[in-house]
């Protein structure tokens, strides 16, 4: 449900460090009318294939590839790597979605259910609060994102592993994608050069809030009318700890540059 806004904090943050960054707009999203696309039995071979686009044009930008993203766009990377491992350099994952609310997942295993969701789902609203975020996530399409979770647990069962160095930043709090995806990734990575920013629970920051800075939520005009705020999750908050993972993901990537050569 999000936008390339959502990444414009950390793609600064890396093209001030001298790195060409592309911040695609995943397939289904950044449209006034998204009900088709986000009911796309296919959206997520879509997604694997517009990634797969994006990957082609990076080597022309530069010798060393890194590939990462934001919850969906994390578990897209992932992915995409365990399927293509040549040519990239490493991994960086905020928020990544390689796991999903308990509910959720056993929802996915019911036969028939993405008929069901699709129904719910009914005419999907784009229009909303944020500007640069659909109102909802669509319930297909979180079963979609689904099947790219269980493909990925799938090459790790048949023993792949994740042989570049990896970045990843959670927060504990993160109900939404829980943490224990992240965990499982880190524990089958192999090289000495990996980094997991854990932004502890007491911090209550939510998923979405991980990748947004101080200026990030003032760009938002975030309209809080007609928000429920009980719900600690609804309006968007900045992470308190965004510069310091950014000078983590800094120290990363110079490592893994001198690294790389």
């Amino acid at each position: 449900s999000d936008s390339p806004f959502y990444m414009s904090g950390i793609a600064r943050a890396l093209h001030d460090k001298g790195y060409n960054v592309i911040v695609p707009l995943n397939v289904g999203h950044g449209q006034l009318d998204a009900s088709d696309e986000m009911s796309d039995s296919k959206l997520a071979e879509r997604w694997g294939a517009h990634l797969n686009d994006v990957m082609a044009l990076a080597p022309q930008l530069g010798k060393h590839v890194y590939l990462g993203g934001f919850s969906t766009g994390g578990a897209l990377s992932v992915q995409h790597y365990l399927h293509h491992p040549d040519n990239i350099d490493g991994l960086m994952l905020f928020s990544g979605a390689l796991a999903l609310d308990s509910g959720v997942e056993r929802l996915s295993g019911i036969w028939g259910i993405q008929w069901v969701a699709r129904f719910l789902d009914g005419h999907y609203e784009t229009q909303g609060p944020n500007p640069y975020k659909y109102p909802t996530i669509a319930s297909f399409s979180g079963l979609e994102l689904m099947e790219v979770i269980d493909d990925v647990r799938d090459q790790f069962e048949q023993g792949k592993t994740v042989d570049v160095p990896v970045f990843a930043a959670h927060s504990q709090a993160d109900t939404t994608t829980p943490i224990t995806g992240i965990e499982d990734l880190m524990s089958r990575a192999t090289t000495k050069t990996n980094t997991f920013f854990i932004i502890d629970e007491s911090y209550k920051l939510c998923h979405a809030d991980v990748v947004v800075n101080k200026k990030m939520l003032s760009d938002m005009h975030f309209d809080k009318s007609g928000v429920d705020l009980r719900d600690p999750c609804a309006a968007p908050g900045a992470n308190p700890l965004f510069r310091q993972m950014i000078m983590m993901l800094g120290s990363f990537m110079d490592e893994a540059a001198q690294k790389a050569g």
